[in-house]
C-alpha cells in the first residue's frame, strides 16, 4: 500500500509540475502570444488550432503555408500572431 502511495504522489507531482510550467510560459509569453498543443492542422486553407495551455481554450490562427506546413498534431507551440479583421494571424510559431 505504501507503495502504490508514493507512486501515486510521484506521478500527481510529476502532473502538476508540468502544468505549473506550461502555465507560466502563456502567463509571461508576452501581448499577442499563445502557448499551446495543435490540436487539428488543415494545410489547405492555412489554418491551425491549438489548446491554449493557460485558458484550455481551442484557438484558431491563420497562417502563411510555410508556418502551416511543418505542423503536426501534439506539437508544443508559441504562436506570435497579429490581428487582422477579427482573425489571428500567426507571425512567429516556435
Amino acid at each position: 500500500m505504501r507503495m502504490m502511495m508514493a507512486v501515486l504522489f510521484g506521478v500527481l507531482f510529476t502532473l502538476n509540475a508540468s502544468t505549473a510550467d506550461i502555465v507560466w510560459a502563456c502567463s509571461s509569453a508576452g501581448k499577442n502570444v499563445h502557448v499551446g498543443v495543435i490540436t487539428q492542422v488543415n494545410a489547405a486553407d492555412r489554418l491551425f488550432t491549438i489548446t491554449d495551455a493557460e485558458t484550455g481554450e481551442a484557438m484558431v490562427f491563420l497562417s502563411e503555408p510555410t508556418l502551416v506546413q511543418p505542423l503536426n498534431i501534439g506539437d508544443r507551440v508559441a504562436v506570435s500572431y497579429e490581428e487582422q479583421d477579427g482573425k489571428m494571424i500567426a507571425k512567429r510559431i516556435t
